[in-house]
């Protein structure tokens, strides 16, 4: 298959395999000894066997040598265990229907239900930001993504919110619109999400790992005087014993 656009796999026969990544292919599945709660918590529920969750997580190709009985996911020049999926969802997209949520357990069961559509809407975790107006529209261009840094274009005459299909994770991560920076609201429970104004936006998604740089810094520092004492201690033991 040739496929230069940006998408993702799951391997539903081995969903703990890493292998896609020697590919630089990304991938829902994979071992990692630290799972995200919120992850974890979706996978358990079954998320990966609903079609809209696939959608929203860009899950464009599904792997298995099982047959799927979904006219949405068709089978890849008639490769034995390559279905795509044809209602799949870019990286970010625009939406103006919210669903305004207060707890991590109506965040996760509203996500998973059959009738929600992340196509027009979304399960936003306590949302303060403006009003968004239902028939919200625009287009979203993901013009650079790196593991640290996301940079999107969006055009919307409504404004709306801006839906990132990448994890939430709340520590470092910061987003700016055009330049201020606003707060990333926790999304169909997994992804994030910001509020974009009517116009045109440059949105960043940046990841601050400064405090991680300081705490590596002092945990330096820390080992560099440990050394110097104990190196302090055996000299001053050594010129008591040859007194």
């Amino acid at each position: 298959i040739s496929d230069n656009t940006d998408f993702r796999v799951y391997p539903a026969d081995e969903i703990s395999s890493n292998k896609y990544s020697y590919w630089n292919i990304e991938s829902i599945g994979g071992y990692r000894p630290i799972k995200l709660r919120l992850y974890q918590d979706l996978m358990d529920a079954g998320g990966f066997n609903r079609s809209h969750i696939l959608d929203m997580l860009n899950v464009k190709y599904v792997l298995t040598r099982k047959k799927i009985n979904n006219p949405n996911f068709t089978s890849v020049n008639d490769l034995r265990g390559i279905y795509e999926n044809k209602k799949v969802l870019p990286k970010a997209w625009i939406i103006g229907n919210l669903k305004k949520v207060e707890s991590q357990k109506e965040s996760l069961m509203e996500t998973l239900m059959t009738g929600f559509n992340p196509y027009t809407s979304a399960v936003v975790l306590e949302y303060e930001g403006d009003h968004i107006p239902a028939n919200a529209y625009g287009k979203a261009i993901v013009k650079l993504k790196e593991e640290n840094k996301i940079e999107i274009n969006c055009q919307s005459e409504t404004g709306g919110l801006l839906v990132l299909s990448e994890i939430y994770y709340k520590p470092g991560w910061k987003a700016f619109v055009n330049g201020i920076e606003t707060k990333i609201y926790q999304t169909n429970h997994i992804l994030r999400s910001v509020y974009i104004p009517a116009g045109e936006s440059e949105v960043l998604f940046e990841y601050d790992n400064s405090r991680w740089q300081n705490t590596r810094m002092l945990s330096r520092i820390s080992i560099l005087t440990v050394l110097m004492l104990i190196g302090f201690s055996i000299s001053r033991e050594r010129k008591q014993k040859s007194n």
